[in-house]
């Protein structure tokens, strides 16, 4: 796994200093959560998930010295390297720190300062195996990063309150049994105790703020955890993230003993219900164990992302009506979770939610799912899928071995990548005339189409294989989408990868009635001259025709194909896209910097990332038509133009990484009348006052933001 590091010490140590007084956390707390938040913001999924902060004082209670009795110790004991003649065992790790290491294992750290920070060229490097017992003194004020790491035989060590920071992954893979974390630690950083196997209590500091990304990962004794009162911050993935070849091999052996959740009553961010984790204000459970019983009060709406992953002594669990999303990894790992019931509330699943959970035979999607991102791969003893009506995407049980026979309801149009690819035993599918449009290697590695050995091979009204050499191909009539990478390969994105594209076709004739083309259908066949696109396409996907000698003689301005925008090859600062089109597609615009000014029409539908490159931006005029904005479509920031009301433009399904769509450069121009002049501009007209001005090229922006007049682009 990768492990960046995401370090919020100077923020957490500026807040404590702005509010370590007296009744003063309360009023301080948004202001400080929000930056924190911002700072350990991770891309996915997906997410902007938890933090927790620890309401205890540090002092291990008579509960905690409980739960550390009765945890179980690790079956492996470790035994120290003894120390070799000639080895150094004594020097300095910091301008004013010490340190020795005695012949039985104990090491001291005296003087006063900070830590330096080696990264992994420690001085005690190479006695890293010899470490027992760590004594650090009182004036040492800082534990660097990774400082202790793979110190297996290290089970106890005394930590100041004088230290006031530690480092990511400072205790990583080290045989600690017990730890108490002093006042004044504001953060526990990135896998602090990842891998600490033997780890079965921890006792948390009043002053914690923050509990950073996979801290706990495979914790596997730990038995117990407190949050404390001034935690404001949990990161996703507390206990371990989602990790394909750590799936793999995660059995019950590995299970975690946890099974004690509480908060502080006394925290305003997070409270625990039924050995729950629950942020209370997004009602996202952010850490759930084997006793956990999701309150069905209406106090959680979202399981978080890794809020149970490789809980192997997770059973069965009752997901109440009042869940709406599944977080991605959620239950990721839970090996021996062997029953789940999703219920109708729940309209998003996001990736690898129940991945890996080996022991699960059947489950029902729900007709409401609207997002539905790989949620059951490796699931290798699942063998049965309901789908229910209503659903409009599946995907995500690829590796399942045992699913033998699935049925896809009418309502869906479209089939993900890799869907069901090497389900081994997949015999018996049906696919209804519905499906427009199928992923690449939906069906790979499945006995259900290697049965198909016809020229033409079509899924529901998607055209999946070609199994034959002509030259002229001419798709039969009836087909209404084409298979991603059908003929095609992206074989020219970075990496050793071999075009596997069809080099040998000359001519395409698509049929009347095509409505989709997927990404990379044609990309690659360095033979293609010719293609006849119907107007009835109103979707193309990424890199459809990239690396063709047919896209590359397409020399106009504009190239459509059907009713898509696929290039644009002028060079204009003031561009106004024709009547007519249905999708700009991806890349449409690539390279185009020069762009200031852009009018997308009214029937626009789609836009693809197509304007990422324009880094010259400033006006651009949206259409009320606008259904779907994809990633990064707008990265710029520029003023924006749209047709609709404030409650049309929150219908719109916008990606990730187009925040130049927020914030105070989004104006409302609602339902305003607009026309193209003989000469190619634009007219936009006052719905209310039927005024008009000419003052070119949206340069009279305020006049359109107040929708008092006429604004033309010469192009």
């Amino acid at each position: 796994m990768s492990k960046a590091k995401r370090s919020i010490s100077w923020l957490l140590a500026l807040t404590m200093c702005l509010t370590l007084c007296a009744g003063a956390w309360a009023s301080e707390e948004p202001e400080v959560l929000s930056d924190i938040e911002a700072s350990l913001s991770t891309e996915d999924e997906e997410t902007a998930d938890e933090v927790s902060v620890d309401e205890e004082t540090g002092d291990p209670s008579a509960e905690w010295a409980g739960y550390h009795e009765g945890a179980e110790e690790p079956v492996d004991e470790i035994v120290p390297v003894p120390l070799q003649d000639g080895s150094a065992a004594s020097g300095t790790c910091g301008e004013n720190l010490n340190w020795s290491l005695s012949d039985d294992g104990s090491m001291t750290i005296s003087g006063t300062g900070a830590m330096t920070e080696y990264s992994w060229n420690f001085p005690w490097e190479n006695l890293r195996d010899s470490i027992v017992n760590v004594t650090i003194e009182d004036g040492v004020t800082s534990i660097a990063e990774s400082a202790f790491r793979g110190c297996s035989a290290l089970t106890n060590i005394t930590i100041p309150n004088s230290v006031n920071s530690i480092g990511a992954e400072a205790f990583e893979a080290s045989g600690l049994i017990h730890i108490t974390i002093p006042e004044g630690v504001t953060e526990l950083k990135t896998g602090t105790f990842d891998k600490c196997h033997a780890l079965t209590s921890i006792s948390l500091p009043n002053s914690l703020l923050a509990i950073g990304y996979y801290v706990f990962q495979d914790c596997r004794s730990l038995v117990a955890l407190n949050i404390p009162a001034n935690v404001m911050y949990i990161s996703p993935g507390l206990f371990g993230q989602a990790e394909e070849e750590r799936g793999a091999g995660y059995t019950s052996s590995d299970s975690y003993k946890l099974s004690v959740l509480t908060v502080d009553e006394k925290n305003q961010t997070y409270h625990s219900a039924g050995n729950c984790i629950i942020n209370t204000e997004s009602r996202e459970l952010v850490v759930g164990c084997s006793k956990s019983a999701i309150p069905d009060d209406g106090s959680v709406t979202r399981i978080g992302s890794y809020a149970f992953s490789y809980n192997t002594e997770l059973e069965e669990i009752t997901i109440p009506d009042s869940i709406t999303e599944i977080g991605a990894g959620s239950f990721f790992g839970c090996s021996n979770l062997k029953h789940i019931v999703i219920p109708d509330s729940v309209t998003a699943i996001y990736r690898w939610a129940f991945s890996y959970c080996d022991s699960l035979e059947q489950v029902t999607i729900p007709g409401n799912i609207t997002t539905f991102n790989s949620p059951f791969i490796h699931c290798k003893n699942l063998k049965s899928v309901v789908f229910t009506d209503g659903l409009t995407e599946i995907g995500g049980f690829a590796d399942c071995p045992n699913l033998k026979s699935v049925t896809i309801p009418g309502s869906v149009t479209r089939i993900d990548d890799n869907a069901f690819s090497g389900c081994a035993s997949l015999e018996d599918l049906f696919i209804p005339d519905s499906v427009l449009d199928i992923g690449a290697s939906a069906f790979d590695g499945t006995p259900f189409i290697a049965g198909h050995t016809e020229k033409y091979v079509v899924l529901g009204s998607c055209l999946y294989a070609y199994n034959g050499s002509d030259e002229h191909v001419v798709v039969p009539e009836g087909v209404k989408g084409i298979r991603s990478k059908l003929f095609g390969d992206d074989f020219f994105l970075p990496g050793p990868i071999e075009n596997d594209a069809n080099t040998e076709i000359k001519t395409v004739v698509l049929p009347e009635g095509l409505i989709s083309i997927g990404y990379s259908a044609f990309a690659g066949c360095i033979g293609l001259e010719s293609v006849t696109i119907p107007s009835s396409v109103s979707y193309i996907g990424r890199w459809a025709f990239k690396n063709t000698p047919f896209i590359e003689s397409q020399t106009q301005e504009f190239v459509i194909l059907g009713s898509c925008l696929y290039k644009y090859n002028g060079d204009s600062e003031n561009v106004v896209i024709p009547k007519g089109i249905k999708q700009i597609c991806c890349d449409a615009f690539e390279g185009c910097s020069a762009l200031q000014n852009l009018t997308i029409p009214e029937g626009v539908v789609r836009i693809g990332s197509a304007f990422y490159t324009c880094s010259s931006l400033k006006n651009v005029y949206l259409p009320a038509s606008l259904k779907i904005i994809e990633e990064s479509a707008f990265f710029y920031y520029a003023d924006y133009y749209y047709a609709g009301t404030a409650q049309e433009w929150d219908q719109i399904s916008i990606g990730n990484y187009n925040n130049a769509l927020n914030g105070t450069r989004l104006h409302f121009v609602e339902h305003n009348e607009y026309d193209y002049d003989n000469d190619g501009s634009i007219t936009v007209i006052d719905a209310a006052n039927n005024l008009k001005s000419t003052d070119g090229a949206f340069h009279a922006a305020t006049v359109l933001k107040h929708l008092v007049g006429l604004i033309e682009i010469e192009t």
